[in-house]
């Protein structure tokens, strides 16, 4: 049985992005969210954000600013909202993680408003992204492996979409566990309204139970170390999340709430649970779903033939999986025969990194240096890029 893994970061999302609709990563999440301040949600994160000086190098303008368009609905103006958006613009690059991280240690108002504001973006994005390509990659693939695992780390659902528009991938089936209840995003933003408002027992989001004879591309899975826009964990208990999807067969959706209600899970809890989505993975890796995740993922990193790895800077914030392939790569017999980096004008240094990391050289391995869309051309395409040629 051949194995194919794909580690993916936001520099795909990037690439496949429309000019229209940019798709924000790591450092630019911020930026690409300040074009959207017209947008209530996003205007009290990123004011939110300033306010508790969870953002580098405000100006006293940016401060005062902030405060203002909080207190004040009336001096939401279209100047007033553009003057913010610029000077948020002018802001040097802001590190998502590093804001979340941060979020952790603030009130309620400051964590919620944020994963509030994350959400609306993407329900507001869709899937609005340039797709035919990765979907015509993912239908390429299939034949060649057996198995294909995808590592992503980006909250989205881009990949997810792709899967499923070319394989019949299912987001129940093909996370790498079995979800067995779901939520519709009209549901969940009914009940968070509801409960905002004070209104208690309307406020409980009401789950169903996804249809059992839902099936899968089985050959596709789709591991997120980081968490999914799409996952809902209440209470306590992240073992068993519940899945947002549009309809009881489990299709693909974002919700624009963060769910901070009661969600009332059947035959699970006596009472309703408080619940959330979950954009970040729990912290300890050997509780509930992580736990199966990292296993997963370990295994098919001693079994893989060709690894992919597409717009993943593989930070060294990132500990878990670095130690992770690190330690699957040492049980190897062999190194994996193909390795694939795809980026964009990234080091030699990095290219040196990652091939170390996989127990390769970089002069062993196929390097794209101008992006996805290049790498498209040159291997779905069979056309020539208009780049210079960068494979190596």
């Amino acid at each position: 049985m051949s194995t194919a893994m794909y580690f993916v970061g936001a520099g795909l999302s990037k690439g496949i992005a429309q000019r229209r609709h940019p798709i924000p990563i790591m450092n630019d999440f911020v930026r690409i969210l300040a074009r959207h301040v017209d947008r209530v949600p996003i205007l009290v994160a990123l004011g939110v954000l300033v306010r508790y000086r969870l953002l580098e190098g405000p100006s006293d303008e940016l401060k005062s600013l902030a405060d203002r368009l909080l207190d004040d609905e009336g001096a939401r103006t279209s100047q007033q909202l553009s003057r913010f958006t610029a000077l948020i613009d002018a802001l040097p690059p802001q590190n998502i993680e590093t804001i979340l991280a941060s979020l952790d240690a603030q009130d309620i108002q400051a964590k919620w408003s944020f994963r509030y504001a994350i959400n609306d973006f993407f329900a507001h994005l869709g899937w609005n992204a340039r797709l035919r390509c990765l979907k015509r990659f993912i239908s390429s693939q299939t034949p060649t492996a057996s198995k294909h695992i995808v590592v992503s780390f980006n909250y989205d659902l881009l990949i997810e979409f792709a899967l499923a528009s070319a394989v019949g991938w299912n987001a129940s089936l093909g996370y790498g566990f079995t979800f067995q209840y779901f939520i519709t995003p009209e549901e969940s933003e009914r009940a968070q309204a509801a409960w905002a408002s004070g209104a208690s027992s309307a406020g409980v989001a009401q789950v169903g139970e996804l249809t059992s004879s839902i099936s899968s591309d089985q050959r596709w899975l789709v591991l997120k170390p980081h968490g999914s826009l799409n996952w809902v964990a209440w209470g306590n208990d992240s073992s068993r999340p519940v899945l947002v999807a549009s309809s009881s067969s489990g299709t693909l959706a974002y919700s624009r709430s963060s769910l901070q209600c009661p969600i009332d899970v059947p035959g699970v809890y006596g009472a309703p649970q408080l619940g959330w989505l979950h954009i970040v993975a729990p912290e300890t890796p050997k509780q509930g779903v992580r736990e199966d995740l990292v296993a997963q993922e370990d295994q098919a990193l001693v079994d893989a033939d060709d690894v992919y790895v597409i717009g993943w800077s593989i930070p060294e914030s990132d500990t878990d999986q670095i130690e992770l392939i690190r330690g699957a790569v040492q049980r190897r017999a062999h190194p994996p025969k193909r390795l694939v980096i795809v980026n964009m004008h990234a080091s030699r240094y990095y290219y040196e990194r990652v091939s170390e990391l996989f127990g390769l050289r970089a002069r062993e391995c196929e390097i794209f240096d101008r992006g996805w869309m290049d790498f498209c051309h040159r291997t779905i395409c069979n056309r020539t890029s208009p780049h210079d040629e960068v494979v190596r």
